[in-house]
């Protein structure tokens, strides 16, 4: 189902559960319109979950409200982390290492057989038992790319 250009994902038979489908990453703009859509659909959505934007900490519905905990952080270069993100201890820490024969201590970008192999660790048993809704990495990664919706 779609409602203003989310993917919204609806489980459950006896209470039916309806969410952004990209949760995390994907958030509703304008909430009540999308609650109307969802009420004018032939789908039944008995509750209806969503999460406003990280970056907009004010409650900006009249709905009930609950608390959740995300850990984000902002870091825009290795640079301003390193001199302003992290306090002095770290920084010599790292002067260190590098004395030490540690010998590039740089930013690097993350690539895909990292973010795979960290995936596996973490999804790979829930798909060897057959956990209905693990997404996988390639799903994910399509799914960012705007090929497909993840499943």
């Amino acid at each position: 189902m779609e409602v203003c250009g989310k993917k919204i994902r609806v489980d459950g038979t006896i209470i039916r559960l309806g969410f952004v489908e990209a949760e995390g990453y994907d958030f509703l703009e304008d909430p009540e319109a999308a609650l109307r859509s969802i009420q004018e659909s032939r789908t039944t959505v008995d509750i209806f979950t969503f999460i406003q934007k990280l970056t907009d900490p004010t409650i900006r519905s009249g709905y009930l409200t609950e608390w959740d905990n995300f850990a984000v952080l902002h870091v825009s270069t290795f640079e301003e982390w390193l001199s302003k993100q992290v306090d002095s201890k770290i920084r010599n820490m790292i002067r260190k290492a590098a004395k030490n024969g540690v010998s590039d201590i740089t930013a690097f970008s993350v690539a895909d057989s990292l973010v795979a192999a960290i995936n596996h660790l973490w999804i790979g048993p829930l798909l060897g038992v057959g956990i209905p809704g693990a997404i996988t990495f390639q799903s994910r990664q399509e799914h960012v790319a705007g090929r497909r919706a993840v499943p």
